[in-house]
């Protein structure tokens, strides 16, 4: 047979064909023991870096500087404030109108009107704390921000401050005023005593005068 069949040509072939070797893959992709040692090698890198990034960041907010001075202080507080907004400048017109009720009875010596706007003005710095309270509780109804903390800051400087100055100017207007009335008070004390003394050496000369003429 000149011609070898196609099924016997495989087959020699696949009998000079060299056989597939058997391949590690323990040594291509390491073992258990490595594969671990190399992620807690990657994991302290990391862990490294995250360390390295945490330290510059607090070396950053250190060395952040904030408000030292009187000045600064008053700076950085109006800028954290909204001054456009109805609610702050509602807030700023009640304090002209207790100035000028204040300013007006005070000019026009309306000792009631004093007495109501004092009276007046001590009960809204007394409901201070209450004013708080309600205003961190809803200021989402009136304010874009909560101005409201629990120390009362903004309270304290925006609202009752302003108003217990205006106390203190209408107590030492007050003060002032009664202060000149016993002044006047005085002075008409010592008139008079003075007309009582000139009318008491009068008489006794007109007397003496009306009995020389008798005689």
């Amino acid at each position: 047979v000149l011609f070898k069949s196609t099924s016997d040509t495989h087959s020699e072939g696949a009998e000079k064909a060299s056989p597939i070797p058997d391949i590690d893959v323990s040594e291509i992709f390491g073992n258990d023991a490595t594969a671990d040692a190399s992620a807690e090698a990657a994991e302290q890198h990391g862990s490294s870096l995250m360390g390295a990034a945490d330290n510059v960041l607090r070396d950053a907010f250190a060395g952040s500087v904030g408000p030292q001075t009187f000045r600064e202080h008053i700076a950085a507080f109006s800028s954290a404030i909204n001054w456009g907004e109805p609610f702050i400048r509602c807030l700023l017109a009640l304090h002209v109108v207790m100035i000028l009720l204040a300013v007006i009875f005070s000019r026009k010596k309306i000792f009631g009107g004093q007495v109501a706007t004092f009276g007046l003005l001590a009960t809204l710095v007394w409901r201070t704390e209450w004013l708080n309270t309600y205003g961190a509780a809803h200021w989402r109804d009136f304010a874009t921000q909560n101005y409201f903390d629990k120390g009362g800051v903004f309270v304290g400087v925006m609202y009752a401050a302003p108003l217990m100055l205006i106390c203190l100017c209408m107590i030492i207007d007050m003060v002032h005023e009664a202060s000149g009335l016993l002044v006047q008070v005085k002075r008409l004390e010592i008139k008079k005593k003075e007309q009582k003394n000139m009318n008491g050496t009068e008489n006794p000369k007109k007397v003496k005068r009306r009995s020389k003429k008798e005689d």
